[in-house]
């Protein structure tokens, strides 16, 4: 299973690559096409931000960040594996995932993602859970590359569908598992300022607000 793995990377390495560049033009253009708020696709990812990834970003709790971090990279990434039983939808879909990153990208600059103090510095604790994180979230571009590969090439190569699953689960899935608690983890480092109520225990907090 293992080796007949890696053999299905080796195939789709190529096909790998190239959708990746589609990916990135299609990153491109949604970068473009987000200033302009009025069209359709533009306000459904501008919901998704603003509903889904700013609260995100503001939660105190780990496993909470990791867990909604993960259940939508994952099933993102699913249904792009999916769609490559047909052509068409495989390219349209790369395609749109990567207009989709563009947009939500330009929306989520524009947007406040922390309450943070720039003038306080974060302590070393901090500062090596973020380092850490960024190193495990850098498992994440492998992953989409990957799936990017198995969606394409599943009729290119082509690959079985035991191979295309085999592959995603063998690979696709700890990647993406171990890139979202990176990401959590260095997006709660960089919340972690020393002298913000957040960082205080609830009841030292309120002693602070309430002499």
């Amino acid at each position: 299973m293992f080796v007949r793995s890696l053999d299905v990377i080796g195939a789709v390495w190529l096909i790998a690559a190239m959708g990746t560049g589609l990916a990135l033009v299609g990153t491109g253009l949604g970068w473009a096409v987000a200033q302009t708020e009025s069209l359709p696709p533009v306000r459904l990812v501008a919901w998704w931000v603003r509903r889904i990834v700013v609260p995100l970003l503001h939660s105190r709790s780990w496993r909470r960040r990791a867990a909604v971090i993960f259940v939508n990279n994952v099933s993102i990434l699913a249904v792009l594996t999916a769609v490559g039983r047909w052509h068409w939808g495989a390219l349209v879909s790369v395609a749109g995932l990567g207009a989709g990153l563009g947009i939500g990208l330009r929306i989520l600059s524009n947007e406040p993602t922390a309450d943070l103090q720039p003038d306080r510095a974060p302590g070393a604790g901090a500062k090596r859970s973020f380092r850490i994180g960024i190193a495990l979230n850098l498992l994440e571009p492998p992953a989409i590359i990957l799936t990017i590969g198995l969606s394409l090439g599943r009729l290119a190569v082509p690959l079985s569908h035991v191979e295309v699953w085999e592959t995603f689960a063998l690979w696709v899935v700890p990647a993406t598992v171990l890139a979202a608690g990176g990401e959590a983890l260095w997006l709660g480092a960089s919340q972690d300022v020393p002298g913000t109520q957040d960082s205080l225990p609830p009841d030292e907090t309120d002693s602070h607000t309430h002499p």
